[in-house]
Formats: structure tokens, C-alpha cells, sequence
């Protein structure tokens, strides 16, 4: 009786071990894709801020081929 509950013992560690692993392994990807989120959401905005400024700096002389070709 008492090995059993030993064994039970055992695997009830080895379920939270595993558990606590998966869990772990789960935030950090989470926070990997919220640093990744963020970085395109800033690349997006310095992309715009520069497309602006071209545009209003110089709006006769540049095409509307390389505002396109910008993005």
C-alpha cells in the first residue's frame, strides 16, 4: 500500500514538474510575441512618420511609385 501511494507520489511530481515547464515555456513565448508586436507596431509608425515627412517636404517631386515602393 505504501508503494503505491509512493508511485502516486512520484507522478503526481513528475505531472507538476511537466506542468510547470509547459507553462513556462508558454509565457515566454507569449512575451516573445508581444516584444515582436511591438517592434512592428513601432516599425509601422517610423515608417509612416518618414512617409509624411517625405510627402510634405517635397510633395511635386517624388512619385507616387516610391511611396509605394517605401512600404
Amino acid at each position: 500500500m505504501t508503494m503505491i501511494n509512493l508511485i502516486i507520489f512520484t507522478t503526481n511530481m513528475i505531472i507538476v514538474i511537466v506542468l510547470m515547464v509547459i507553462i513556462d515555456t508558454i509565457i515566454i513565448i507569449f512575451i516573445r510575441i508581444t516584444i515582436n508586436i511591438i517592434a512592428i507596431i513601432l516599425i509601422i509608425i517610423i515608417t509612416t512618420i518618414v512617409l509624411i515627412t517625405i510627402t510634405t517636404m517635397q510633395p511635386t517631386q517624388i512619385p507616387p511609385a516610391l511611396i509605394i515602393y517605401y512600404w
